[in-house]
């Protein structure tokens, strides 16, 4: 289906495991450069349910907007959470620290 191919464009990488769709829903807000409604999506998720990958956003979007101390915050958390995860330390460790 057309919407499965866009996420996976948009969201290439991402695992649909620990993914639920409003961090998918972040992910495409991204994508777009809506950074505010992917932090206001964001913030609707459990923080029980947050994962890495809605770390790696959170950092994202926050950096776009300009929140420097929070997005270092989220993304040194996504990479304790997914130390393996390569992108999650090319795209936001290395270019934050």
């Amino acid at each position: 289906p057309p919407l499965e191919v866009c996420y996976t464009y948009n969201n290439a990488g991402s695992s649909a495991q620990d993914d639920n769709p409003k961090v998918r829903a972040a992910g495409n807000f991204i994508s777009n450069g809506y950074y505010n409604e992917a932090l206001k999506v964001l913030e609707e998720v459990p923080f029980a349910e947050r994962r890495g990958r809605w770390y790696y956003y959170s950092a994202i979007a926050n950096q776009k907007l300009g929140n420097t101390a929070t997005a270092i915050e989220h993304i040194q958390r996504a990479v304790s959470l997914e130390p393996n995860n390569m992108q999650y330390r090319q795209d936001g460790i290395d270019k934050l620290d």
